[in-house]
């Protein structure tokens, strides 16, 4: 299971890779094909935020991690410089696929919290 990318988002998402072991090409294909049920909703909204920002995106971080699992991380930037970055982990299972990803603080991206109401501010 994984998300589906339109020609023309394919090519953004190309166009604002910065630089990175893990090449944007690849991440797109990861993305495409190898996403858990449960990270669906965060893998879409990794997928706009790709098109409409830079990024730079590196493999294969275990060090440092709580857990043995293999992480990508994505960095993403309003500009080309990469002034204010903000990253994003995708976690790997042992069969190379995206179960969870979350923002540099820890928090799933794209779950929503249980106290709040669906359609509020927070939420959208």
């Amino acid at each position: 299971m994984g998300i589906t990318f339109q020609p023309a988002e394919k090519e953004r998402i190309v166009r604002n890779y910065r630089f990175g072991d893990l090449s944007a090409t690849v991440l797109i294909n990861l993305l495409e094909s190898r996403v858990a049920g449960g990270a669906d909703r965060s893998a879409r909204i990794l997928k706009k935020l790709l098109t409409r920002k830079y990024h730079r995106n590196l493999r294969y971080h275990t060090t440092g991690s709580k857990d043995s699992t293999v992480h990508y991380t994505v960095f993403l930037s309003n500009n080309q410089n990469g002034s204010n970055e903000k990253g994003y982990h995708l976690r790997l299972d042992a069969n190379g696929i995206i179960f969870q990803i979350t923002d540099n603080n820890g928090n799933d991206l794209g779950t929503i919290p249980g106290y709040v109401a669906p359609g509020s501010r927070e939420n959208c």
